[in-house]
């Protein structure tokens, strides 16, 4: 709580970054001003149906509807990077409080700070995969949004049978700007760096072999899931084993290595 307590400015700048750039700033360029001046930069979705069936739908009503809608968004943006900050946070004072204890010669301390490793690696394991997850979603929409396909699981499933049968149904792209990989990629690159930090901070390579080497793997496996989306036929394929390796992974974090072992420690502790 000292730490939290002491960066104030952490969390404000956050705040500012998300409300003024995620909200305001993608509001006006992405929504507003095609909106207002009819352009058709970006691809034709629920916020701006207006400019190609304004019977259904006033630009006004499209741009307040829209706003409200991007001040929701970034408000999840700041509890989604607050949440990062937090888990980091969490290493962070994990590494001290380890630190000042490896100076006291105490099992039940050594047990209990094992204990606390194991809960805190598994707990930001399961928030990063749910949060490269979001950002995969996010992409999908992106990219499915820029094709011309009816909708987003005949994209999926033909991209499946294209590679396994055969099928010669591939859906071409439309030449239209897709912001939201950008702010996709903020999101995996911020929640590897997290993981990374913390799988350093806690030391989990010298306290359960191969379960971290495991994690990492896991992964790995979604971030290239994540660049392959869109880049080459027969990305669902990649896709689709990730996304089943990582809900293993929010059911079992140690991904089957050595779990007994481990959570035998941890109920010592």
């Amino acid at each position: 709580m000292k730490k939290v307590e002491a960066s104030p400015l952490t969390y404000w700048s956050v705040f500012l970054v998300c409300i003024g750039f995620a909200g305001l700033f993608q509001w006006v360029s992405v929504r507003l001003l095609p909106l207002l001046d009819g352009s058709r930069d970006y691809a034709i979705d629920w916020g701006s149906i207006g400019i190609i069936r304004p019977e259904l739908t006033s630009i006004m009503a499209q741009a307040f509807f829209t706003g409200i809608a991007y001040l929701y968004m970034s408000l999840c943006f700041y509890l989604f990077f607050v949440g990062l900050i937090l888990l980091y946070t969490l290493a962070y004072d994990y590494r001290d409080i380890k630190r000042q204890s490896e100076r006291v010669d105490d099992d039940n301390l050594s047990d209990a700070i094992l204990g606390v490793s194991a809960k805190l690696s598994r707990g930001v394991f399961r928030c990063v995969i749910s949060g490269i997850l979001i950002a995969i979603c996010m992409k999908l929409q992106s990219v499915y949004l820029v094709t011309d396909s009816g909708n987003i699981i005949s994209w999926l499933a033909n991209d499946f049978l294209a590679v396994t049968v055969g099928n010669n149904t591939i859906f071409s792209r439309k030449d239209f700007s897709t912001p939201n990989q950008f702010t996709s990629l903020l999101i995996v690159m911020v929640t590897v760096f997290t993981f990374s930090y913390v799988l350093s901070q806690v030391g989990l390579l010298r306290q359960f072999g191969s379960a971290p080497v495991k994690m990492a793997g896991c992964i790995l496996s979604l971030v290239i899931a994540y660049t392959a989306i869109g880049m080459f036929d027969g990305f669902s394929i990649v896709l689709g084993l990730s996304i089943l390796l990582a809900a293993f992974g929010l059911f079992d974090p140690w991904l089957g290595s050595r779990s007994c072992n481990v959570e035998r420690r941890v109920d010592v502790s």
